[in-house]
């Protein structure tokens, strides 16, 4: 078994368990570092593979939604591009028609 931390730094882990600033490995670990069974550097090791994972993993998250992005993107370029085909269609449309006739204020 692994030789207990000193007391400064079981009150340092407590103090941020009490405020909520540890993270889930190391509230999981916990148990086994009171026990005395893993020692500090064991308890920042577990904690620091566990953020190396979430960061690797984070990667394909965010490329998910990166891609989720560029399809509104495209869906957008689509129908702007066809609203602005209808107003040329329409534009060519009236230009065919020909000039109003006559003037409205003479």
């Amino acid at each position: 078994m692994g030789h207990h931390a000193p007391a400064e730094a079981d009150e340092l882990l407590h103090v941020r368990l009490r405020a909520g600033g540890v993270d889930r490995p190391s509230i999981v670990a916990a148990p086994r570092y009171f026990r005395g069974e893993l020692g500090l550097g064991g308890l920042m090791q577990t904690s620091q593979a566990f953020q190396q994972v979430q960061d690797a993993l984070s990667f394909f998250v965010q490329s998910v939604q990166g891609d989720r992005g560029l399809v509104r993107r495209g869906r957008a370029a689509r129908r702007l591009r066809a609203a602005l085909e209808r107003v040329r269609r329409q534009s060519s449309g009236a230009a065919a028609c020909g000039p109003p006739r006559g003037n409205p204020r003479s």
